[in-house]
């Protein structure tokens, strides 16, 4: 099954985002907050359902 490519994001992902380190970093940076809360989601949708999740609570 193909998927339609939405907005050319192919384009995005394929080339190089950045051209020195200083523009990854803050890729990452405006990513960090983004992924703590997906993070925090997921261990929560774990512990409602069952899954031991104490392994995962000591990372930050």
């Amino acid at each position: 099954m193909a998927l339609p490519e939405p907005f050319g994001l192919r384009r995005s992902w394929a080339d190089h985002p950045w051209r020195h380190r200083f523009m990854a970093d803050d890729a990452l940076r405006a990513a960090t907050p983004v992924l703590r809360v997906v993070h925090a989601a997921a261990i929560q949708v774990l512990e409602e359902n069952g899954p031991d999740t104490e392994k995962f609570g000591n990372r930050s």
